[in-house]
């Protein structure tokens, strides 16, 4: 009988090749399938140097020079590139793929309704199409019906199919023979698995699957208890197969297997630090609270996992963390402290901290306490309690002045006046931020939106000096570009100084191009100067972009008054 966590492991590897082969039927895999064209005849390098020492009499003295200036460096590496992009030509092979499931307009939409679906429909309408046609169309068809009984758990008719493209064409035949032999491994027959996987790298060497081979022959022959075999197939992966998670966590079944616990144990370890967010983790873990290996862990590592699990959203799993190491009594109280606020942090994340829990936190003069005070602000602010968010942060600037936590509390403050319209609030919070803490990751948002502000307001001559450092300040901020647009619009509507409008707007059409196309076409600004031939170069399908954000960012080696000629900021 198969072990629980031997069915664990090839679950999990269903889950993995299924986005592999779904991913066939819109994409077609040129990348991983190329031929080296070295074979093919070259010219020889002398007639190359004949040719360029004969210029034809209309070129006269002017190519030969130009021949011999190109023959340095730049020719060296022209040719390297040439060379290599003509080794990187797709295979016959990849060719015959990419005719197999993209040329038919037929089978496409059916096997990727297939693919997501899986409803009696789109099964009737693939195995029609793969009944009435033959070789690497139908090939593709009953791959398609294959890896939907697979995803569906229905073993024997994925087999079937599977076998079907198989005998249809030997251009899938690698994908044909590994979902085939999951099939077999997932259905018991540990014998046909380990026939379809034997020297499968050997039999398809450019085989997307070979990463992969390794972990599930070494699934399989640990089922057939080959406990030898198992180690010898893992140990012939190459590097790529040894980096994934589902392979070291076979290697650790294995080890477990042979007997070797604190190898096995060592091997898990690796596993749930290096690959923390895999589902294989969650299987290692498991290995290791059960041998009481887990309580092996360091502070540290426990820190890192709580830290992953937090910086993934998974924060039930970061708050269990930060909760055990908030118990161990053999670490600093400075540290448990830290590790306490942590895990209110995840609370508050998952909607279930209470103001009277993070009132009960160790209320310390350093980072631990800032983020403690951070938290209450988010509670306030949650119950919309204006006057408690105020006192907050009025003591975290007297208490904290330099954390980090109060350029977190000053951006979520300004967040909350701004959604209520208290526009005024907002943009002293947003300006403080700004001032303060110029480096922050919300720096260059809270100032752009105090300055927005401020032009919403109706404060023109502040918005314009805030757009203004705006663009010196955060030259590559995505927020730049509106700073930019809005300026030319203070220089035209309030300034009266078309002249420098003008060389905002052209500012902008040279360096955010997509940004500026629609509104120049939709407001017909022609008579600012800006030439139709960047009209016609700027694609119009690609410019829904709002005033706040911009796919391109201005070079970081000079300001934008030095670079495209707008207006310089006021002294």
């Amino acid at each position: 009988m198969k072990s629980p966590t031997i069915s664990i492991l090839a679950t999990m590897g269903i889950r993995a090749i299924a986005g592999i082969v779904a991913a066939l039927f819109f994409v077609a895999p040129f990348a991983a399938q190329t031929s080296d064209s070295t074979s093919s005849p070259k010219k020889p390098a002398a007639s190359a140097s004949s040719a360029a020492a004969k210029p034809s009499a209309k070129t006269g003295s002017k190519k030969t020079a130009t021949t011999r200036k190109g023959s340095g460096r730049s020719g060296a590496r022209s040719a390297r590139a040439s060379s290599t992009r003509r080794k990187r030509r797709p295979s016959a092979r990849a060719i015959r793929i990419k005719r197999a499931f993209v040329a038919s307009s037929e089978l496409r939409p059916m096997a990727q309704q297939l693919a997501n679906l899986r409803t009696p429909a789109a099964y009737e309408g693939v195995g029609n199409y793969a009944r009435k046609h033959t070789g690497d169309a139908a090939a593709a068809a009953y791959l398609a019906l294959g890896h939907a009984y697979l995803t569906d758990r229905r073993f024997a008719e994925a087999t079937a199919n599977l076998h079907q493209a198989r005998q249809a064409s030997d251009v899938l035949a690698d994908y044909a023979d590994f979902l085939a032999a999951r099939s077999e491994h997932e259905a018991g027959n540990e014998a046909a698995a380990e026939a379809l996987l034997h020297n499968f790298i050997q039999k398809y060497p450019e085989s997307v699957f070979d990463v992969e081979a390794p972990e599930l022959e070494a699934t399989v022959l640990l089922g057939m208890h080959d406990l030898e075999g198992a180690q010898r197939v893992l140990s012939a992966g190459g590097r790529a197969a040894t980096d994934r998670p589902g392979y070291q966590l076979a290697h650790g079944q294995v080890a477990l297997a042979l007997g070797q616990a604190a190898e096995a144990d060592r091997i898990f370890k690796d596993l749930l630090l290096s690959h923390p967010l895999s589902p294989e983790a969650e299987t290692a873990r498991a290995h290791l609270t059960a041998s009481g290996a887990e309580e092996l862990l360091t502070a540290s590592e426990l820190r890192s996992l709580g830290d992953a699990y937090y910086n993934a959203g998974r924060y039930a799993l970061a708050q269990e963390q930060y909760r055990a190491l908030a118990r161990q009594a053999s670490l600093p109280q400075q540290a448990r402290v830290g590790f306490a606020v942590a895990a209110a942090a995840c609370d508050l994340k998952l909607k279930r901290l209470t103001t009277a829990e993070a009132e009960a936190l160790a209320d310390t003069p350093d980072e631990n306490g800032a983020r403690r005070a951070y938290l209450l602000l988010e509670l306030a602010r949650s119950r919309n309690d204006g006057e408690e968010q105020q006192r907050i942060v009025t003591d975290m600037e007297s208490r904290f002045p330099q954390s980090e936590w109060l350029a977190e509390a000053l951006f979520s403050s300004g967040n909350m006046y701004l959604l209520s319209r208290d526009y005024a609030k907002a943009v002293a919070y947003y300006g403080y931020l700004a001032e303060h803490f110029p480096q922050n990751k919300n720096a260059a948002a809270a100032h752009w939106r105090a300055g927005w502000l401020n032009y919403r307001q109706g404060l023109y001559a502040d918005a314009a000096h805030t757009f203004d450092e705006q663009i010196h300040l955060y030259p590559s901020a995505t927020e730049t570009v509106a700073a930019l647009y809005w300026r030319a619009r203070l220089y035209e509507t309030q300034d009266n100084k078309p002249g420098v409008a003008a060389a905002n707007y052209k500012a902008i059409v040279r360096a955010y191009q997509h940004f500026f196309m629609r509104r120049w076409r939709d407001s017909g600004w022609q008579h600012w100067g800006i030439c139709n031939r960047s009209r016609t170069r700027m694609p119009i399908a690609s410019t829904r972009l709002s005033c706040r954000r911009s796919t391109t960012a201005f070079p970081k080696t000079a300001s934008i008054s030095q670079k495209h000629g707008c207006s310089p900021m006021p002294g």
